[in-house]
């Protein structure tokens, strides 16, 4: 039931333009690694800009200035991974239940399987000796 509210809660949105707001852990997970991968770019990219700046003119301005840049996508890269690592136990305690739950459902549907063959030869036992 709630996964059917979200799932035309999800449509409407997007129907509507709106941003898509409830999320699974596994999206959430990949949503932040690729936040991290965007977030690694930049960072190389200004470390580079800082290189070339400041064999050039060290003390400049532009060259503080890409500094402090560095500095505040160092700490949005710390922030990231934390989220990350936040994440990580829930997604496979997640995982796991879903493996328990699959496990469960297969031995279930064996079981009822087997029941099935058990009655059948019963049945066809029943038949024999009514013969």
């Amino acid at each position: 039931m709630v996964f059917q509210k979200r799932k035309r809660e999800e449509k409407d949105a997007e129907a509507h333009g709106r941003e898509k707001t409830c999320f699974t852990l596994d999206e959430l997970y990949k949503m932040t690694h690729e936040e991290k991968c965007k977030l690694q770019q930049r960072i190389d990219q200004t470390e580079r800009e800082i290189d070339k700046e400041g064999s050039s003119h060290p003390n400049s301005e532009k060259h503080r200035r890409l500094q402090k840049e560095k500095e505040s996508l160092d700490q949005q890269m710390t922030r990231l991974e934390k989220k990350e690592e936040m994440l990580i136990p829930s997604l496979l305690a997640t995982r796991s239940e879903e493996e328990k739950r699959k496990t469960m459902q297969e031995a279930e549907e064996q079981k009822r399987k087997t029941l099935q063959e058990e009655r059948k030869v019963e049945e066809q036992k029943r038949k024999t000796m009514q013969e």
